[in-house]
C-alpha cells in the first residue's frame, strides 16, 4: 500500500492549531470535538477584538498603538530618539516563525540595544518618522509597511541590518520577492522633542 506524502503547510498567525483541540480543557466536555473547537475560536476572536484600532497613516503605511507614553517630551522634528525595534517580514514564514521571519532586532543586533534616530535627519525613511511622530517615552506601536515601502527603506540604505550571517541570508531572501514588513517599536528615550501641547501644532 502506497501512502501519499502530505506537504507541510505553515499555519497563518490567526489559524486554529488542531493540536490545541487535544489539550485544551473544557468543563463538561468528555468527548472533545466541537466544544473544544468552539472554545479555541472564542479565545482567538477575543484576542482579535482586543487589538487596537488599525490607523491608516499614508499609502502603504498603517499602525496599531499598543501603549501611550508619558507625553513629555514627544517625538517631533529635530528630536533624537532611542528606539527598541524588531523588524519582521510577514510574507516569509516558517514553523518556528509563523508571524514572519525576523530580519532585525535591537536587542540582538545593536550593541546599545537601541536604534538611534534623528527626526528629519534621514536616519530612517519618512514612513517610519511619520509613524513615530507624537510618541513619547514608553510608547509602543506596531507599524505595517507594504512591500513598496519596505523596498524604499532598503534602497535608501537606512534599513538596519542584522549581525549574524544566517540572518543576513534571511534579509537577502526577503528582498527577492514580496516583502511586507511588520515593525514593532518602543520609544526608550526622546531628546529635543516638544511638549504635548505644542506637538499638535508642529508640522
Amino acid at each position: 500500500m502506497v501512502v501519499a506524502s502530505v506537504p507541510f503547510i505553515a499555519l497563518p498567525a490567526n489559524a486554529i492549531d488542531p493540536a490545541l483541540l487535544k489539550t485544551l480543557p473544557t468543563e463538561g466536555d468528555t468527548t472533545g470535538g466541537s466544544k473544544r473547537l468552539a472554545e479555541v475560536m472564542k479565545i482567538q476572536q477575543e484576542s482579535i477584538n482586543n487589538d487596537p484600532e488599525l490607523v491608516e497613516l499614508m499609502e502603504g503605511v498603517s499602525y496599531r498603538e499598543y501603549r501611550v507614553g508619558n507625553n513629555s517630551p514627544v517625538v517631533s522634528d529635530g528630536s533624537r530618539v532611542g528606539l527598541e525595534m524588531t523588524v519582521r517580514c510577514s510574507t516569509v514564514t516558517s514553523a518556528s516563525e509563523p508571524n514572519g521571519a525576523m530580519i532585525y532586532s535591537t536587542s540582538r543586533d545593536d550593541d546599545l540595544g537601541e536604534l538611534l534616530v534623528k527626526i528629519g535627519g534621514g536616519t530612517v525613511p519618512a514612513s517610519i518618522e511619520k509613524s513615530i511622530a507624537g510618541m513619547s517615552k514608553g510608547g509602543q506601536k506596531r507599524i505595517y509597511l507594504s512591500s513598496e515601502r519596505a523596498y524604499e527603506w532598503k534602497n535608501s540604505g537606512t534599513l538596519p541590518m542584522p549581525k549574524g550571517d544566517r540572518e543576513k541570508r534571511i534579509v537577502e531572501r526577503v528582498f527577492k520577492g514580496k516583502a511586507d514588513l511588520i515593525v514593532e517599536v518602543k520609544v526608550a528615550r526622546v531628546r529635543g522633542g516638544v511638549g504635548p501641547a505644542d506637538a499638535t501644532t508642529t508640522s
